[in-house]
């Protein structure tokens, strides 16, 4: 299989390096680097967008996590749940109350 002939830029730069038309060879080569920074420039767009997209997920997790561990902090201050488990707050509960009765 001929690369040269299936590729348009590999056909350029064989243009560039075997032409003889300086003026042919210099607009090819300005078309080649403009195909090459136009191709970088997509690529970057696409990770930045990737990147802004991933950083959006990893934030929204994170405001998630704050607002769950803030209400359930909220929820044993209030006496409602403990957070080492129910067990020791039933605990705790049992010796408040034996501590108030007495």
């Amino acid at each position: 299989m001929n690369y040269i002939a299936a590729s348009p830029g590999l056909r350029h730069l064989h243009v560039i390096l075997t032409g003889s038309n300086v003026f042919y060879q210099s607009c090819l080569m300005v078309l080649l680097l403009y195909d090459y920074v136009k191709i970088f420039i997509l690529n970057v767009c696409n990770v930045f967008v990737i990147w802004r997209l991933i950083v959006w997920i990893m934030d929204f997790l994170i405001h998630e996590c704050i607002i769950k561990s803030k209400n359930s902090v909220e929820m044993y201050e209030r006496g409602r749940a403990h957070p080492l488990g129910s067990t020791r707050h039933r605990a705790s509960e049992r010796s408040s109350r034996d501590r108030t009765s007495k």
